[in-house]
Formats: C-alpha cells, structure tokens, sequence
C-alpha cells in the first residue's frame, strides 16, 4: 500500500521519498496513539475487529505523511486538522459508562478521519491530474467498472432481502421520495465499490480486491444472517451483533470501500517491490 501510494501520488518527486515518509506516517501514528493511551490510562481491550484502530492509524498517518512528500499539502493539512478535531472523541464514549472508555471508543471517529483523508486525497489528486484520468477512464473500463460494480450491487440488496426473508422488490419501490434517495445513494456507492476491484483485475490483474471485498461480503451477511436468527428465536430480543450489520455494509458503504482500496494500494505496491527486487537481481548477475 505504502509503496503504491507512491507510485501513485509521487510522480513528479523520486518515488523513495514518497514511500519512506509514508512509511515514517505508518508507523508513528500508531505509536503516538499507544502513548496517548498510556499516558491517559485508557483501556486497550474491547478492539472489534481486533487492531482495527492501529490499522486506521497506521494508514491515516501514512496517507498524511505520504501526501505531504507528494506535494499534495491541501490534503496533508486537511487530513491532519480532521485528526487533530476529533482527537477528544477517540477514547470517549458518546454517553457516560461505568468503568474507564477503551481502545474501542475511538473505532468510529478514527474511520471518520481515515475516510476523510482518503477523500481528500482521491479529490486533489483527481483536480490535479483530471487529464490523465479522463485518458485512463477508456470505454472499456468504464464498462468493466459498472457491471462488476452492478453485480455486487445487486448481490448485496439480494442477500440483504435473503436475510431478512422480504422480497428484494419492497428494497427498490416506494412511494416516499426520501426512501427512494436513500436507496439511490445505497446503489451507487455499492456500484463504487463493487467497480473498484473489477477495473483493478481488468487493467492491472490485481486479485486480493476481489477476494478481500467477498471476505468481508460473505462475513457481514453470515453475521446478519446469524443474528437475525438470534434475534427472531428470542422472540425480538438483542442478539450478540446487531440485526442492521448488513444496513452498515449498504449505507456505510465508504467503509468497505477504503478497505478495497487499501487492498489495491497493497497489492499493487507488493508487486512494484518484487519487480524492483527481480530487476536488481537479474542486473546484478548480468
């Protein structure tokens, strides 16, 4: 990731100073937070997924710092001002509790900062370099996007039905202007999503997108499926993990969507080193 962060946002910089400050990001933030942890007395326990906060702090800081080397300081000093804003609400929970708030209290506003520099990023680079990607978005990709990226939206208002037993339909027709918003935003950014690891297979044969988006698919309807069962055998009761998991997966889409493009970056940037690493070998023996 960090290395095709470079590749990417680094081309008019040597593409070793773009990759050694994102690296020099991912490893800091991480760290800057453990002794904001410590030095407060928050708990560490409760992480779900397990080390998801490190994660989003490693990447968040090797965004900041990676854009930063890359001359993208519009999107370095907003994503660092996001930090900086929600800073208070990492380790406190919205409503008082008993005992110390934990690790897991700062989940949300960590992938609220992540997703915004994200979003940062993608936009200044997208005003920067809009020729080159009008040029990059042929036909053919953009075929290629809208029907991988229909199929999974597709496949995720079947199976969010499937789950709950209703017929797919009552998803897509209603009287209600505002409902009819709401699942129009749901398609798209799950046509997004979906698109992103079918263009990067079609141009670059990248396949760990493909297989981390149906890992967290079939993970996010087996757990829905799950509790909803739970829920329906209690007679309504809270089950373990919430009934709307699969409502999170579809209308907070940008999650899935910075976990597709985290995979992209990584893979991508894995191949660049192991490229750079054979070239070196076949020119030392020659």
């Amino acid at each position: 990731m960090i290395v095709g962060m470079g590749r990417i946002l680094g081309r008019t910089l040597p593409a070793d100073r773009t990759e050694r400050a994102a690296l020099t990001g991912a490893l800091t933030a991480p760290v800057t937070a453990l002794g904001y942890v410590s030095v407060f007395g928050y708990g560490t326990d409760g992480l779900y997924p397990p080390g998801a906060v490190a994660v989003g702090f490693a990447i968040t800081g090797a965004l900041i710092a990676g854009s930063y080397a890359a001359g993208y300081l519009a999107s370095a000093a907003g994503s660092t001002l996001a930090v900086l804003v929600l800073g208070p609400l990492w380790f406190l929970p919205p409503e008082p509790q008993l005992g110390s708030p934990t690790a897991a209290d700062a989940t949300t506003p960590m992938l609220a900062a992540l997703l915004l520099a994200a979003g940062l990023v993608v936009t200044e680079y997208t005003l920067r370099n809009h020729g080159t990607i009008r040029n990059w978005l042929t036909p053919w990709t953009v075929a290629v996007g809208v029907a991988g990226g229909s199929v999974h939206a597709l496949a995720a208002f079947w199976a969010s039905a499937f789950v709950r037993q209703e017929p797919i339909l009552e998803q897509f027709v209603s009287l209600e202007p505002v409902t009819m918003v709401v699942t129009l935003y749901a398609l798209l950014g799950l046509v997004l999503v979906g698109a992103v690891p079918a263009v990067a297979f079609s141009r670059r044969r990248l396949v760990m997108p493909t297989i981390a988006l149906g890992a967290l698919f079939v993970w996010t309807y087996l757990s829905a499926w799950e509790s909803l069962a739970t829920h329906r055998e209690t007679g309504g009761a809270a089950a373990s993990i919430s009934p709307a998991i699969d409502g999170l997966y579809v209308f907070l889409w940008m999650g899935p969507l910075a976990v597709v493009c985290a995979v992209t970056l990584l893979e991508y940037g894995g191949r660049a080193v192991l490229a750079d690493a054979f070239e070196r070998r076949f020119a030392d023996d020659s």
